[in-house]
């Protein structure tokens, strides 16, 4: 983020579970919407439900707690982001009778929030090996341009540039399918979710190669760690400030932008 960004408030929320204790998550809302009147994000997992089609599947929501949650929102004067790459964020005994699917994961905002990130976007990003999807809030979108890559061989050579293609294709194959409900869609559906799987071991195989750690033994699954260490020396080049011909520090990515185009034109 830019440092001279004004200041917002980001609260990342954890709902009570259980039903008896949702009462003290809204009043715990509104207390905390009280607070202070900076824009003000609020993110997370709340374990409840605005609407009847935030959830398919057996045991219908109460009503109560419907009206309960809305006039919560209503009285912190938020709005809800809307949801990009699926309807639900839960999902529970999915091919069989009992199967049930939740929205239980939201993010709202001020009005003065929405002003400041206009360009926001919350997306859905579906997992394989648990039930409960993360969603992930970008504040804008930006584009950058593609590097040329020269070919090295690895084991994993055929996935190589073309590897997030691959990984971002078969996300939406599962986006198309995560919501089907009759036995040939729930089929394909476990079908393609273990093909995402496979990719997603090559990928983990692909950043250990790459970041040469061949000291961590095979049994350590964590890729976090082997991405951080494959991207350091990319975080070295990384220009976070420029100086001026009056000797200013500029660290705004307009200004600098601005200035770099100025000095080339110059050139």
């Amino acid at each position: 983020m830019e440092r001279n960004l004004p200041a917002w408030r980001l609260t990342c929320f954890y709902g009570f579970p259980g039903r008896a204790r949702r009462q003290e998550s809204c009043d715990f809302l509104r207390n905390l919407a009280g607070q202070d009147q900076i824009p003000w994000c609020i993110f997370g997992d709340f374990n409840n439900m605005l609407y009847v089609t935030d959830k398919k599947g057996i045991h219908p929501h109460p009503q109560a707690l419907f009206d309960g949650f809305r006039s919560t929102i209503e009285d912190c004067s938020l709005s809800e982001l809307a949801l990009t790459g699926g309807e639900f964020t839960w999902e529970k005994s999915k091919g069989t009778p009992n199967y049930v699917w939740e929205r239980l994961d939201r993010a709202f905002t001020t009005d003065t929030w929405w002003h400041k990130f206009p360009m926001c976007n919350l997306s859905v990003i579906h997992t394989t090996r648990s039930d409960h999807d993360p969603i992930k809030l970008d504040l804008a979108a930006f584009s950058f341009s593609r590097k040329q890559f020269r070919f090295r061989f690895k084991n994993t050579w055929n996935f190589f540039h073309k590897f997030r293609e691959k990984v971002r294709k078969q996300k939406e194959v599962l986006n198309e399918l995560v919501n089907r409900e009759d036995e040939d869609g729930v089929r394909k559906y476990f079908e393609e979710k273990d093909r995402f799987n496979d990719l997603l071991l090559h990928e983990e195989q692909y950043w250990k190669q790459r970041a040469k750690a061949f000291c961590l033994t095979e049994g350590d699954t964590n890729s976090k760690n082997f991405h951080a260490q494959a991207s350091s020396r990319k975080k070295l080049n990384h220009i976070t400030h420029l100086k001026n011909d009056a000797g200013d520090l500029i660290d705004n990515h307009d200004a600098m932008c601005e200035m770099m185009k100025v000095y080339y034109k110059g050139l």
